[in-house]
């Protein structure tokens, strides 16, 4: 594989693992709203997804320092 290849893949990764990660905080949130008579917005969905997101992509580059020498 080339190297255009590669982060060309893990551009995919990444974006199928927001898309999975973006699907399950919604679904948290409805399931949260419907105990709180509440409804989420998309912002806030979105927002919760992307600071999800970073946070995770943070704890998963550390604990990959310690895995890879």
């Amino acid at each position: 594989m080339s190297y255009e290849e590669d982060v060309e893949g893990a551009l995919i990764t990444k974006q199928r693992l927001k898309a999975a990660l973006h699907y399950a905080v919604g679904k948290k949130c409805e399931e949260i709203g419907k105990k709180l008579n509440v409804e989420f917005s998309k912002q806030v969905i979105f927002a919760l997804t992307e600071c999800t997101f970073k946070q995770s992509g943070k704890s998963i580059y550390y604990c990959l320092l310690h895995i890879i020498p």
